[in-house]
């Protein structure tokens, strides 16, 4: 976990992603939002939202629950990753993941040099992943398809709304092959 600073920013930095949760929740006719984490979602939200037990709870469910994950793909190592993406998968039928942003025009530049100390901070001087939050959906692509896409903050930070996958099993991945077979 990123130092208290840092975690009491990016809660902050989260709770600008409730107007883009709440249309969520309306269009998708969800019912119940599991936080995640490794970021909580601010407490006084209008939304009703849990976190989530450590049994994984019944199937029948699964398609009213949207999983909100906050700043998984910065503060979690690849293993630990991999068993969200199983649990959320298992458990949830979509997921609204949100994270910081790699600059793709030169427009973002000044936002994500901005948050570039706190993404330091919250990432404890780690290197980010090969292609950030959106080169690791696209590796998980046969768990994950992306509904929507929402920048906040300039582009420095994103939410992505997807698609779970049911049943899919937890491969390994090959470095510099999209999957292995």
């Amino acid at each position: 976990m990123p130092p208290y600073p840092a975690l009491a920013l990016l809660t902050r930095v989260s709770k600008r992603v409730l107007p883009f949760l709440e249309e969520s929740v309306r269009r998708l006719e969800i019912r119940e939002i599991l936080d995640f984490g490794p970021v909580l979602l601010p407490p006084r939200t209008a939304l009703s939202v849990r976190r989530p037990s450590r049994e994984l709870s019944p199937q029948g469910r699964r398609h009213e629950k949207l999983a909100f994950c906050g700043f998984a793909l910065s503060l979690l190592d690849d293993e630990s990753c991999r068993k969200l993406f199983s649990r959320v998968c298992a458990e949830t039928a979509h997921t609204l993941f949100f994270d910081f942003k790699m600059p793709e025009r030169n427009l973002e530049w000044p936002s994500v040099l901005l948050f570039s100390l706190l993404r330091h901070s919250a990432s404890r001087g780690l290197p980010e992943k090969a292609g950030g939050m959106e080169g690791v959906l696209y590796r998980e692509r046969k768990r994950f398809s992306v509904l929507s896409r929402h920048t906040l903050f300039g582009g420095a930070f994103c939410g992505i709304l997807v698609s779970n996958a049911a049943g899919v099993s937890n491969q390994r991945q090959t470095p510099g092959l999209p999957f292995s077979e």
